[in-house]
């Protein structure tokens, strides 16, 4: 094992005697092996404490992005954040797989975050995988060329059941349900 500091160039690093940034980390031992790296606090036992590495460029404007662990004693509440620094820009994945962008509370597998629309209850139905949620309009927006098709598949266990379907070369908006044609008001 080596354990260098270099004070002439500000850099430490160990398991290589020359470092090549300001900490520099390798494991050259192991072979073809897995490495890791702890960053861990064994104490932690109350809800709201991080763990939180900062890297980029602090300028005084704070060019920088956080990665952090929040812990929490109730297990679902625990999550890895990777947001600019000093802002909730980011994203947010829950222990239980739920990932937030620009949200620490993601409430469905996919949730992205614009503003608090007010909704609660049903718009939190955990049927749904994705949310746009928006304090104004939300839009989900599909971009392909000229000529191709962009659509919504719905599938089940005997394969497709349906589609709506957008041709730009016909500038035609298609809806196919093979059994069933319902359209409720």
């Amino acid at each position: 094992p080596t354990f260098v500091v270099d004070s002439s160039e500000n850099k430490v690093g160990i398991g290589t005697p020359s470092p090549t940034g300001v900490l520099d980390v390798r494991d050259n031992a192991g072979g073809d092996a897995n490495t890791k790296m702890h960053l861990i606090n064994n104490a932690q036992t109350t809800a709201g404490r991080e763990t939180e590495l900062i890297f980029g460029k602090d300028n005084g404007a704070n060019i920088a992005a956080t990665l952090k662990y929040y812990y929490h004693t109730t297990q679902a509440n625990r999550r890895i954040d990777l947001f600019h620094y000093t802002t909730t820009n980011g994203l947010s994945i829950l222990n239980g797989g739920n990932v937030g962008i620009s949200t620490s509370d993601p409430k469905h597998l996919l949730h992205i975050y614009d503003g608090a629309s007010g909704i609660s209850g049903y718009g939190y139905d955990a049927r749904y995988k994705l949310l746009i949620e928006d304090n104004g309009e939300a839009y989900l927006a599909f971009a392909v060329p000229d000529t191709s098709y962009c659509g919504i598949r719905f599938q089940n266990q005997d394969g497709l059941a349906g589609y709506i379907d957008y041709y730009m070369g016909d500038d035609a908006l298609v809806y196919h349900a093979p059994n069933n044609h319902k359209f409720t008001g």
